[in-house]
C-alpha cells in the first residue's frame, strides 16, 4: 500500500490513519465528522459499508439462509425449495480455499452464477465452483489488485504461509512507456500452493489477478509459477515475469 499512500498524497488526498469515525456534526445538513483524533470539516460525507443481502423475500418464503445471512444454495445454485434457483448478492459461495460461505461478491461473479441458474433452471446442467475472488481497482496513480488472501486475514484464520515478493516491469525496460510492478504472493509451505497474493503496478495487473485465481483453482504447484512460460514482447511484456519472480523468491524461503 505504500505507492498507493504516496500517489495519492501526491494528488492532494489526505488520510487520517489508525483514526476512528464518532460520529457527524450538524444540524440538517453534516459539516463536519468527529473522530478519534478531532473534528473534520465537511461538506460531503461518503460511508462505504459492506453489501448486506437482501433475502427478505426468501426468509418469508421458507428458503433456506447461512451464516452470511446470505441464500443457501447447491453448486448448481438451486435454494432448499424445489425448483427455485438463486444468483448474485443475495446468495452465499464457498470460498475456494476455507469453504467458508461469504457473499457480496463482484458483478463478473452473480453474472456467472446467473448463468449456472439459468441453465439448470432450463433442465440443463451446469455447476458454479467454490470462488477465489480476483480483484482489482484504480488507486491514486497506480492500479492494485490480488486474490483471495493477504497476510492479515490468512494470519487471522490460522493458515500457514510464507511470502514472495518480487519487484518487475510491464514491458521492456529499453521500451517507452514501462512501468513498475510489485508482486507478493502467499504460499502454503506444506503444499507449496497459493493462499493468496496483492500486486501494485500500472497496466496488467487485472489479468495476473485472473491467472492467480486459476492458478488457486487448478492448486498449480509455486515450482510451476516460478519456472512459468510467458510472453516477451517488449512493447507489451518484459523479459521476466514478476509473478515468477516472486515466485522464486517464495521457493528460496521453502
Amino acid at each position: 500500500m505504500e505507492p498507493v499512500e504516496e500517489s495519492l498524497r501526491e494528488l492532494g488526498v489526505h488520510m487520517h490513519m489508525q483514526t476512528t469515525v464518532e460520529g457527524f456534526l450538524g444540524e440538517g445538513t453534516v459539516n463536519a465528522v468527529a473522530t478519534s483524533n478531532g473534528d473534520l470539516p465537511a461538506d460531503v460525507v461518503v460511508v462505504a459499508t459492506h453489501k448486506t443481502p437482501n433475502t427478505e423475500l426468501a426468509t418469508a418464503a421458507g428458503i433456506k439462509t447461512g451464516s452470511t445471512g446470505g441464500i443457501v444454495v447447491d453448486d448448481g445454485m438451486a435454494t432448499s425449495a424445489k425448483n427455485v434457483w438463486a444468483a448474485g448478492d443475495c446468495v452465499e459461495i464457498p470460498h475456494g480455499l476455507t469453504k467458508v460461505p461469504i457473499n457480496g461478491l463482484s458483478g463478473s461473479h452473480a453474472y456467472s452464477q446467473g448463468k449456472t441458474a439459468g441453465v439448470n433452471a432450463g433442465g440443463g446442467e451446469r455447476a458454479y465452483q467454490a470462488v477465489q475472488v480476483p480483484w482489482g481497482m484504480v488507486a491514486g496513480t497506480w492500479t492494485i489488485g490480488g486474490v483471495s488472501f493477504g497476510e492479515t486475514l490468512a494470519t487471522a484464520l490460522g493458515i500457514p504461509h510464507i511470502v514472495g515478493m518480487a519487484d518487475g516491469i510491464s514491458k521492456a525496460r529499453y521500451y517507452p512507456g514501462w512501468s513498475r510492478i510489485r508482486v507478493k504472493l502467499l504460499v502454503d509451505p506444506k503444499t507449496r500452493t497459493l493462499v493468496g497474493g496483492q500486486m501494485v503496478g500500472v497496466e496488467g495487473i487485472k489479468e495476473r489477478a485472473d491467472f492467480l485465481a486459476m492458478a488457486m483453482r487448478a492448486s498449480i504447484p509455486i515450482d510451476d509459477i516460478a519456472w512459468m512460460e510467458n510472453v516477451y514482447s517488449p512493447p507489451i511484456g518484459a523479459l521476466n515475469e514478476p509473478m515468477a519472480l516472486a515466485a522464486q523468491n517464495a521457493l528460496g524461503k521453502l
